[in-house]
Protein backbone atom coordinates (compact mmCIF):
# COMPACT_ATOMS: atom_id res chain seq x y z
CA UNK A 1 0.00 0.00 0.00
CA UNK A 2 1.25 3.46 -0.91
CA UNK A 3 1.69 5.89 1.99
CA UNK A 4 1.00 9.60 1.79
CA UNK A 5 3.14 12.02 3.79
CA UNK A 6 1.17 14.73 5.60
CA UNK A 7 3.13 17.38 7.49
CA UNK A 8 2.38 20.58 9.46
CA UNK A 9 1.90 23.70 7.32
CA UNK A 10 5.00 25.90 6.95
CA UNK A 11 5.59 29.38 5.53
CA UNK A 12 8.45 27.85 3.53
CA UNK A 13 5.86 26.62 1.05
CA UNK A 14 4.95 30.20 0.15
CA UNK A 15 8.63 30.97 -0.40
CA UNK A 16 9.02 27.85 -2.56
CA UNK A 17 5.98 28.85 -4.61
CA UNK A 18 7.38 32.36 -5.14
CA UNK A 19 10.70 30.95 -6.36
CA UNK A 20 9.02 28.53 -8.78
CA UNK A 21 6.54 31.17 -9.95
CA UNK A 22 9.41 33.47 -10.86
CA UNK A 23 10.96 30.75 -13.04
CA UNK A 24 7.63 29.86 -14.65
CA UNK A 25 6.84 33.52 -15.39
CA UNK A 26 10.07 33.72 -17.36
CA UNK A 27 9.37 30.49 -19.24
CA UNK A 28 5.79 31.43 -20.17
CA UNK A 29 6.40 35.19 -20.35
CA UNK A 30 4.54 36.02 -23.59
CA UNK A 31 1.67 33.59 -23.03
CA UNK A 32 1.14 33.95 -19.28
CA UNK A 33 -2.10 35.49 -18.05
CA UNK A 34 -2.19 34.34 -14.41
CA UNK A 35 -0.29 32.07 -12.05
CA UNK A 36 -1.73 30.70 -8.81
CA UNK A 37 -0.50 28.76 -5.77
CA UNK A 38 -3.26 26.18 -5.26
CA UNK A 39 -3.82 23.09 -3.15
CA UNK A 40 -3.36 22.44 0.54
CA UNK A 41 0.09 24.07 0.78
CA UNK A 42 -1.56 27.36 -0.23
CA UNK A 43 -4.05 27.31 2.66
CA UNK A 44 -2.45 27.98 6.04
CA UNK A 45 -5.63 27.47 8.07
CA UNK A 46 -5.82 23.80 7.05
CA UNK A 47 -2.81 23.21 9.29
CA UNK A 48 -1.45 20.14 7.48
CA UNK A 49 -0.69 19.23 3.87
CA UNK A 50 1.21 16.97 1.53
CA UNK A 51 4.55 18.75 0.99
CA UNK A 52 3.94 19.30 -2.73
CA UNK A 53 3.58 22.80 -4.20
CA UNK A 54 0.68 22.84 -6.67
CA UNK A 55 0.77 25.62 -9.26
CA UNK A 56 -1.91 26.56 -11.77
CA UNK A 57 -0.84 28.51 -14.86
CA UNK A 58 -3.35 30.29 -17.11
CA UNK A 59 -2.10 31.05 -20.63
CA UNK A 60 -3.48 33.04 -23.55
CA UNK A 61 -3.51 30.16 -26.02
CA UNK A 62 -2.80 26.59 -24.92
CA UNK A 63 -1.73 25.59 -28.45
CA UNK A 64 1.26 27.90 -28.14
CA UNK A 65 2.62 26.09 -25.08
CA UNK A 66 1.36 22.53 -25.59
CA UNK A 67 4.41 20.89 -27.16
Amino acid sequence: MRKTEIVPWTKNWEESYNQEAKILKEIFRNELLEIFHIGSTAVQCIGYAKPIIDILIVVKKIENVDV
